[in-house]
């Protein structure tokens, strides 16, 4: 038997971007079910970088960016990257400047100057993804809108409307969930976007493999406490090459990615006592790790080449739509992205009249035209900066192609399996001696130090962490604006190694609405409210999404002319008055903070949508 029911939406997928979502619909009072096919989140970390962009999302929902910021380490933990040819023998705390010194090869502050408080009235974070799982899942509990199916596989088929089939995983429970929309947020290697008739996609890498070793080790994290600090420890040892990342410094919890090479290293030869004995190499020292978790992953790099179904009820979110290699932090903030962009787009269709009910296709179109084109910029920035990491590799003398040219040597010698692995391995043992190298006084050593100065000497070179250009710049060319977006190309360009650090933001359409600082009318001890904040304050005061017009330093009756303008396209549209002029008497909603450096808009009107997103300005 099974059991009918009926909903608004069904997002698949509770991870990050699928519990991103249904909050989001949940603020706009979308009745909605989150299925998820495990019975409980996986412990084992992987995302853990949370640019600006996406916690002014996390903004939309009231306490959820405190909540998060509350779980994150101070920022001195995590602010640099470090290159190094072992972990204990790092030079202490405050006695580099991140020039080689002992295991150093060099470093990158990615905060010189601290955070940016004028783009934006939040700025990046540093949390592992199963602890953001955790707390956007508690969140979700409060919702009266939302329903959390928990160990249940779910297939989809077009109906009237749409048909999800929940099954548990011993098969014996099977229930029907009848919706408007589905959402696929179930990953790259998900079964959801196949059945929405999306076609799969074709990865643009040579699919490395990577093994994963998830461990908590408080003598690591005491070890590191005593060291220069970073989130990112880049270790070319003669042991072997890895990246540790840290995800918790306090609690001691640590992931080691190493490359891996099928068919001459298997990752089930990976056991615990295995990777805890690499574990000490790396470091240089024995650190006791206890392991949790090793796993195997392959590198893709990809976009969707659409993000809705042909029949337009069925849309993919997150890596369901595109997977990036590990360099920026692109995936998940992406996601979230996604999320934001379709989530008030969905809320409107579903409560749009039946009259108006033609202006729904188009506007939910426009998700795959805004979002895929930011993805495919992405896709080349990540692709770059994963170039920049193997730079330094090449700079020490660790050849990329050895792995390839020991693999064909063996492939054409007629050796049994046994000794092709390892001779394999006595191969990459004798390339790994490069880095010992480092430490001779012969010209060949110095060429190599020369070269690696110049890689940390300009910052174009080596790996970034933040890109403001492409998070808070980012300008969608078409879509839901009453007019073409008129920024410069700069603004657009992630492909040319500039990672966007000197960031200036201006007013274009279809790009985010500038962040500056406002105070209620006439209050003399008021929070200051952000501008990012707008759309969410008056979508939670309607309950649905809003289009609002700023009319900063306008009069009342101009304002009323330019709404009607634009009514006829967007909807309900919220006037919001703001002066520039405390001193004025002229009534207004807020007053423009005159404080602080940052962004001040001029006088005139900004039409914005419910994502922060200018849709038309005068």
């Amino acid at each position: 038997m099974r059991e009918r029911q009926q909903t608004e939406v069904v997002i698949i997928g509770a991870g990050p971007i699928g519990l991103t979502t249904a909050l989001l619909l949940d603020q706009f009072g979308v009745d909605h079910w989150l299925v998820e096919q495990r019975n409980a989140p996986s412990r084992h970390p992987q995302a853990h970088f949370i640019s600006t962009r996406s916690m002014e999302i996390f903004r939309d929902v009231p306490g959820l960016e405190a909540a998060i910021r509350a779980q994150a380490p101070p920022l001195e933990q995590w602010r640099r990257y470090i290159y190094c040819t072992d972990l204990y023998h790092l030079p202490q705390v405050d006695t580099t400047d991140g020039a080689p010194k002992g295991s150093l090869l060099g470093a990158r502050d990615h905060f010189p100057n601290g955070p940016d408080q004028e783009l934006s009235a939040t700025w990046e974070c540093h949390l592992p993804q199963h602890a953001l799982v955790t707390t956007l899942r508690r969140f979700l509990s409060r919702s009266a809108k939302a329903r959390l199916m928990q160990g249940y596989r779910a297939a989809v088929t077009a109906t009237d409307g749409m048909t999800v089939t929940l099954t548990s995983e011993d098969g014996k429970a099977a229930r029907e969930v009848h919706c408007r929309y589905v959402v696929c947020a179930d990953g790259a290697h998900g079964g959801c976007r196949p059945s929405l008739g999306i076609p799969h996609h074709t990865s643009a890498t040579d699919e490395q493999v990577f093994i994963s070793i998830h461990f908590f080790s408080p003598e690591l994290s005491e070890l590191l406490a005593q060291r220069i600090l970073g989130m990112l420890y880049f270790i070319y040892s003669p042991a072997g090459v890895g990246v540790l990342v840290s995800h918790d410094l306090a609690a001691g919890e640590f992931v080691l990615q190493l490359p891996l090479f099928p068919p001459h290293q298997a990752a089930d030869a990976f056991s615990k006592s295995v990777c805890a004995e690499l574990i000490d190499r790396l470091t240089g020292a024995p650190v006791s790790a206890a392991v949790r978790s090793v796993r195997p992953w392959r590198l893709g790099a990809w976009v969707a080449a659409r993000y809705q179904s042909v029949d337009g009820r069925g849309f993919i979110v997150g890596d369901a739509a595109h997977e990036f290699l590990p360099a920026g932090g692109f995936g998940q903030n992406c996601g979230i992205a996604d999320a934001h962009n379709l989530a008030w787009k969905l809320a409107v269709a579903l409560k749009t009249a039946p009259a108006a009910a033609d202006s729904t296709p188009p506007l939910l179109a426009t998700y795959t035209s805004e979002r895929r084109p930011v993805a495919k910029t992405l896709l080349a920035l990540s692709g770059a900066g994963y170039q920049q990491t193997l730079a330094v590799a090449a700079a020490i003398g660790l050849d990329k192609q050895l792995a390839h040219w020991l693999d064909l040597l063996i492939r054409v010698l007629p050796l049994p399996a046994g000794l092709g692995r390892r001779l394999f391995t006595m191969g990459m043992r004798l390339g790994l001696r490069q880095v010992a190298l480092l430490g001779g006084r012969n010209p060949l050593s110095q060429m190599r130090w020369r070269r690696l100065a110049r890689l940390f000497a300009d910052p174009s070179a080596n790996l970034a962490m933040r890109y403001p250009r492409q998070d808070l710049g980012a300008v969608y060319d078409r879509g839901w604006f009453a007019s073409a977006a008129t920024a410069d190309a700069a603004a657009r360009d992630g492909t040319g190694g500039d990672t966007g650090i000197g960031f200036t933001p201006a007013l274009v359409n279809g790009g985010r609405l500038p962040h500056f600082w406002l105070l209620p009318w006439g209050a003399d001890r008021a929070t200051p409210l952000s501008s990012l904040d707008l759309p969410s304050l008056i979508a939670r005061r309607h309950g649905s999404p809003v289009h609002l017009l700023l009319m900063i330093d306008i009069a009342a009756k101009l304002g009323r002319r330019l709404a009607a303008l634009q009514r006829q396209q967007y909807g309900e549209i919220e006037r919001v008055a703001i002066r520039t002029d405390a001193e004025t008497t002229a009534p207004a909603d807020f007053v423009l903070q005159t404080t602080g450096g940052g962004y001040r808009p001029r006088q005139g009107a900004i039409l914005v949508r419910p994502d922060g997103v200018v849709a038309w300005r005068w």
